[in-house]
């Protein structure tokens, strides 16, 4: 038996909940203080979005996404008897969705420089679903896919 202490990946990369409600805590806790900055005039937001839709869409395609990630890459082995994203493809999902926060936050990104990297992580994780669903043969997951599929495209046509 191998000694978990000895693992060549760090245990915050260890498991998809790790890193992704981490994240989502630390998202929120900024992201909503930065919106009523944004409402009440202290920060302007400088590009393509009103801070409203800004926050609409960062609530339901930036928070909830990394929420969503956090279990599935969690649950995901459990119901497919498969091994967990970890180490450093774990860590280039949590990028993605970084970027996608950064492409929607920082002005001058054009509309579809962001629409692209923002829409880039959930179309990555419906791809992942689909293939531990298809490697594990567990079609019983299908729906998840199809929500995860749909939830993706939702994004981009925001």
């Amino acid at each position: 038996m191998s000694d978990p202490s000895r693992s060549p990946v760090p245990a915050c990369l260890s498991y998809g909940f790790r890193p992704f409600f981490l994240s989502a805590a630390v998202f929120a806790g900024i992201a909503i203080p930065l919106w009523v900055l944004m409402i009440s005039g202290g920060v302007g937001v400088g590009w393509h979005h009103v801070s409203r839709h800004w926050h609409i869409h960062e609530m339901v395609f930036g928070f909830l996404p990394c929420v969503i990630a956090g279990f599935l890459l969690t649950a995901m082995p459990n119901w497919t008897d498969r091994p967990p994203v970890r180490g450093l493809p774990l860590l280039g999902l949590w990028l993605l969705w970084l970027a996608g926060r950064m492409a929607m936050a920082l002005p001058g990104v054009p509309l579809p420089v962001s629409a692209l990297v923002d829409g880039a992580f959930l179309m990555v994780m419906a791809g992942l679903v689909w293939r531990e669903i298809a490697l594990a043969k567990a079609w019983d997951r299908f729906p998840i896919g199809v929500l995860i599929s749909a939830y993706a495209g939702a994004n981009v046509l925001f």
